[in-house]
């Protein structure tokens, strides 16, 4: 009766055949908790390219080098410290003609480009800013994260959070069963276990998913949003009683 037991409450948690190569002789069961909470964002960092084609390498080096320097004269312009604007290596690749079978075609140009980090640690002239940015010649593949630069403080109560919801739906889950809640024996970030004796820790939710949006835009309508979701998520192996 107690192995039937147990298969009954390894069932009602996990499958069956990703446990069977690593769960523990005991009865037990497995559960999400999780948090969220909508904050005003008050930070950002802004990810670009600059791209460059010609048929001439050096002009195409030229050109992404004069519109390096003009990203960097409007960042300063409004306030971004120095520190803060990131320039990544040159990447250049060479176009050729298409052709018939296996040989290379002729030459007909150069790609350049080269990658922008920005880091806004106030993003009051974001939309201002951001106008700058989209309205340069060769400015490409343009993307935002916005954060909060009390995320940290915020993780931690999401946490205690997110492991209180755990623990109320493994109380549940147990009287369901007709069992009583034991102690916690792991916590992972593995939604299925797969691996049990993995590392284990929280899944933090890294790019937070933006709400409604502030209406002070610029000409392009590039929105600061009034909030954003921020998550942590935990998983629980719980002992049976």
């Amino acid at each position: 009766m107690k192995n039937i037991i147990k298969a009954v409450l390894l069932l009602s948690s996990v499958s069956l055949p990703a446990l069977a190569n690593s769960a523990p002789d005991f009865p037990f069961i497995v559960v999400n908790g999780s948090a969220s909470v909508a904050v005003a964002p008050d930070k950002a960092k802004i990810t670009l390219s600059i791209l460059s084609v010609d048929r001439q390498s050096k002009q195409a080096l030229e050109v992404v080098a004069l519109r390096g320097r003009e990203m960097v004269k409007l960042a300063l312009k409004f306030g971004i410290d120095q520190t803060k604007i990131k320039s990544f290596s040159l990447s250049k690749r060479i176009i050729r003609e298409q052709s018939r079978g296996y040989q290379q075609g002729e030459i007909s140009g150069y790609e350049v480009s080269q990658r922008f980090a920005l880091e806004l640690n106030n993003i009051t002239n974001y939309s201002e800013l951001m106008d700058g940015l989209i309205a340069m010649d060769n400015v490409n593949n343009v993307q935002i994260a916005f954060d909060v630069s009390s995320r940290d403080k915020i993780t931690s109560n999401l946490v205690k959070q997110a492991g209180e919801d755990a623990k109320a739906k493994a109380q549940d889950l147990a009287a369901g069963l007709g069992a009583r809640l034991g102690n916690v024996f792991a916590a992972s970030n593995q939604a299925n276990f797969s691996s049990y004796m993995a590392t284990f820790g929280l899944n933090s939710q890294s790019m937070p998913r933006m709400n409604a949006m502030n209406f002070k835009a610029g000409q392009y309508n590039m929105f600061v949003p009034e909030t954003i979701d921020i998550s942590q998520s935990i998983n629980v192996v719980y002992r049976l009683k």
